[in-house]
């Protein structure tokens, strides 16, 4: 197995993880489950962390890819792919179930907080975060966009 093959693999199990572990979620939600807002910051700290560990394991490769031959930049593609792919659609889709797990009462807001704010403190965030993503998905766009074309 080249370093390559391994590398894109690791990616593609990630990505399945990821997006299969919020299905799940999504699917116990929409079945009427209840999770206690202990239960959801301990996974949302635990996201977050894996976010940022992916997110350096994205760059790094990134930046090595880019720093090799530029033949080499054809056998990475499938990685590439798989990076943009998980960019794009993981952070939309963990926006969405997080406002939808609080409006739909499947965790209860903060205690000092009315659903109906911590619903608008989550919009004002999900509205924030939005546009550093599109920063970035766009900035990793780009990089695969010049990628591809050699």
């Amino acid at each position: 197995m080249s370093n390559l093959t391994g590398a894109a693999f690791i990616v593609a199990c990630v990505l399945i993880g990821c997006l299969g572990g919020l299905g799940v979620i999504a699917l116990r939600i929409f079945n009427g489950q209840k999770f206690s807002l202990a239960t959801y910051r301990k996974n949302l700290y635990r996201g977050v962390f894996g976010t940022v560990v992916f997110g350096a394991w994205t760059v790094g490769r990134i930046l090595y890819i880019l720093l090799q031959r530029q033949e080499c930049h054809i056998v990475y593609r499938a990685e590439v792919a798989i990076y943009v792919a998980f960019w794009l659609l993981a952070p939309p889709l963990w926006f969405f179930l997080e406002y939808y797990a609080f409006e739909c009462g499947a965790v209860p807001p903060p205690e000092n907080c009315s659903r109906r704010n911590h619903l608008a403190h989550l919009r004002a965030y999900a509205d924030y975060s939005s546009k550093i993503w599109a920063a970035l998905a766009a900035l990793l766009l780009g990089v695969a966009a010049i990628m591809f074309q050699k």
